[in-house]
């Protein structure tokens, strides 16, 4: 694809776990070259949820819409953007101050407003109360088994069992006590020519928006929206192919709650059923990163880490990445897909 944007460089500080080059070094000698930069901002945690300055993206998903406005810019002109996230929740706040600024939906903690949304995914599926708690099992183990590969330390089996709501034990939620960094350094393909670097392809990125909140989880919870951001990136036909066999695929999918991986399994057509899931869980890991428990999610900045696995990922032979990024209560919706 002649004039698909390349991601030539990326950097991760994840909690400590450092890699990959800073950007700078890139956009100096991009400058140098007289090619045009620009930068898109993942919003920290202490920006609120409200305010979106032109830029600047919040939510889960705020990643994936920053590349959809990277990808947007480097058509209509700009040679290089980075885009960046930086999240010291381990250092810079204290557990009242996160639960505090966490508190997306006044008078309805975030667990509980996902709670309504997952028995209403239930209901819509089938799914009983014991059946889909043997689900989040599952993906819990899918899970650990990444986390452990990635050499990340994990709690013993069981640790974390205690129900937190209804629906959700400690061990199915996300867990933000970490410290993040991350950039990705986005080019067209000229520009990349031009600084002698190469990269992964962003092949497809693909949003979608409807209105958030615990009103409007009737609507939230058919996941129409995902499946239509889905279907709209699926049919890029220089990639549709891979799409029936997962096992090609480095995939990122988000793991906040496990309503959310369960309805993007639905989404994408590869599990219809609370069987099939259940089968596609044994045998298909559903993130690179560990998922947002083992990993710890950085508040808008997992996509981000996400995305940097993924590109890694295929420049080191995977067929394709993609990653999926959820947005509040499901409202914002986002997938990217990546290939040599």
């Amino acid at each position: 694809m002649k004039d698909t944007p390349l991601i030539i460089s990326t950097f991760l500080d994840d909690d400590g776990r450092v890699s990959g080059i800073r950007s700078g070094s890139v956009i100096e000698q991009a400058k140098a070259l007289g090619l045009a930069t620009a930068e898109l901002t993942i919003q920290p945690l202490s920006a609120g949820w409200d305010a979106e300055p032109p830029g600047t993206f919040k939510s889960g998903a705020g990643p994936i819409f920053a590349l959809a406005e990277a990808k947007r810019l480097l058509s209509s002109g700009m040679d290089l953007v980075v885009v960046r996230g930086k999240e010291k929740l381990r250092t810079t706040y204290t557990s009242e101050e996160r639960a505090r600024l966490m508190d997306v939906f006044p008078g309805t903690p975030l667990p509980q407003a996902y709670t309504e949304l997952a028995q209403e995914f239930m209901n819509l599926h089938g799914i009983s109360e014991d059946l889909f708690k043997e689900l989040a099992r599952a993906l819990e183990a899918n899970c650990r088994k990444t986390a452990i590969e990635r050499g990340l330390e994990v709690p013993e089996v069981g640790k974390n069992d205690r129900f937190i709501t209804r629906l959700f034990r400690l061990a199915d939620c996300a867990n933000p006590v970490c410290d993040f960094e991350g950039e990705v350094l986005l080019a067209t393909p000229d520009a990349a020519r031009r600084l002698g670097m190469a990269g992964p392809q962003l092949a497809a990125v693909a949003i979608s928006e409807i209105p958030d909140g615990p009103k409007n989880i009737p609507v939230l919870a058919k996941y129409e929206h995902l499946k239509s951001v889905w279907e709209r990136v699926a049919k890029t036909k220089e990639i549709s192919k891979l799409f029936g066999d997962p096992g090609a695929i480095a995939l990122e999918v988000y793991t906040c709650f496990p309503v959310v991986p369960l309805a993007y399994l639905w989404a994408a057509g590869w599990a219809q059923t609370p069987a099939e899931m259940l089968e596609f869980l044994k045998h298909h890991p559903i993130t690179l990163s560990g998922g947002m428990n083992f990993a710890r999610a950085p508040w808008n900045n997992p996509a981000l880490r996400g995305v940097i696995l993924a590109a890694r990922a295929v420049e080191n032979g995977a067929m394709l990445g993609l990653v999926h990024g959820n947005g509040g209560l499901g409202g914002r919706q986002g997938i990217c897909v990546l290939e040599a």
